[in-house]
């Protein structure tokens, strides 16, 4: 019997067993592949990249993303505790946009950090935080998690028995324009930032230095406290 027939029978026996249940209960279960995750963040790596009106790409300082990647996002993925490097291709982008104080993660490890956030944070360590924070929710796989509730296993069946093979390219769009870009849930944060401290434990950087840029916004009065 082949992979595919293995995940059919699974998906099935996981179907019935949700028949009388809300797909609430799917939280925390993925049905995507690591390989699926992959090809889901760079087809919507392709859409930002295709999309400079909403997404500039920052083509200023080219040492500004070499030091960055250099100093900080390689040395964190050198972590041990980093399990998917080798199947992620981990890659970071800078976005253009001095009035944005954020960064995301998309599938398969695709990381973006704003210009607003880099020139808002006073520390390399608050910076490691950050970036340390999205490699763990690439790690934790907590989009696809959330795609799994969402699209509950209809559309998964489809993808698996080869009925849909466009499902991960309508999945990537519908990301994209907002339709389905799920926020993690405030566990996934928590789990999040976890697992972010185990990798920076590795590193020259404080573990807990995300803290530093939420004091900091508390302090400007940018969050509630």
């Amino acid at each position: 019997m082949n992979n595919k027939f293995y995940k059919l029978i699974f998906l099935v026996a996981f179907s019935l067993s949700l028949f009388t249940n809300s797909c609430d209960v799917l939280e925390g279960v993925n049905l995507f592949t690591k390989e699926d995750d992959v090809r889901l963040g760079y087809d919507i790596d392709q859409e930002i990249r295709n999309n400079p009106g909403e997404y500039p790409i920052y083509y200023g300082d080219p040492t500004v993303k070499l030091y960055i990647e250099q100093r900080i996002f390689n040395h964190i993925l050198a972590s041990a505790k980093v399990e998917n490097k080798n199947v992620f291709p981990y890659e970071l982008e800078i976005i253009d946009d001095p009035n944005v104080l954020n960064a995301f993660c998309v599938p398969g490890g695709y990381i973006y950090l704003y210009t607003g956030l880099l020139l808002y944070l006073d520390s390399e360590a608050a910076l490691a935080g950050v970036i340390g924070h999205e490699i763990a929710h690439a790690e934790l796989r907590h989009t696809t998690q959330r795609l799994t509730a969402y699209y509950g296993t209809s559309i998964l069946l489809g993808m698996i028995l080869g009925e849909n093979p466009a499902a991960l390219a309508e999945i990537a769009a519908n990301l994209f324009v907002g339709l389905a870009f799920l926020a993690n849930s405030r566990y996934d944060e928590d789990r999040s930032d976890e697992e972010s401290f185990e990798y920076l434990k590795d590193t020259r950087y404080y573990p807990g230095g995300i803290k530093f840029f939420f004091e900091k916004l508390e302090y400007d009065g940018l969050v509630g406290t």
